[in-house]
C-alpha cells in the first residue's frame, strides 16, 4: 500500500489482485474503527462495524450498514444483504 487508512488505497490493492473495483457491489468493510469506516466510505463500500466504539463513530460520522457483536453473525448479515431485506 502506499497509503494507511483512512485513505483508500487498500482497496486499489484488494482490486489489482481480485476481479477490480466492479466487485465493490458485493463487498463490504468489516472493521472494529472509525477509520476502517472512512477507508469504506472513500470507496463507497458498505462498513460493518464490529464490536466499534460508538463515540468514536459518532466523532468521526461514521455511520456503519450494520454492527455486529460476534463474528458469527456474518454470514447471516450477509445473506440479508444479497436478499434485499434490512440486515441488523
Amino acid at each position: 500500500m502506499r497509503a494507511l487508512k483512512p485513505d483508500p488505497d487498500g482497496w486499489r490493492v484488494i482490486c489489482d489482485r481480485v476481479d477490480g473495483a466492479e466487485r465493490a457491489a458485493d463487498s463490504v468493510v468489516v472493521g472494529d474503527s472509525w477509520v476502517d469506516g472512512l477507508a469504506a466510505a472513500a470507496v463507497g463500500v458498505p462498513f460493518l462495524a464490529y464490536r466499534p466504539r460508538e463515540e468514536e463513530l459518532r466523532r468521526w460520522g461514521v455511520e456503519p450498514a450494520g454492527r455486529l457483536d460476534d463474528l458469527a453473525a456474518l454470514p447471516a448479515w450477509l445473506a440479508a444483504r444479497g436478499n434485499g431485506r434490512e440486515a441488523r
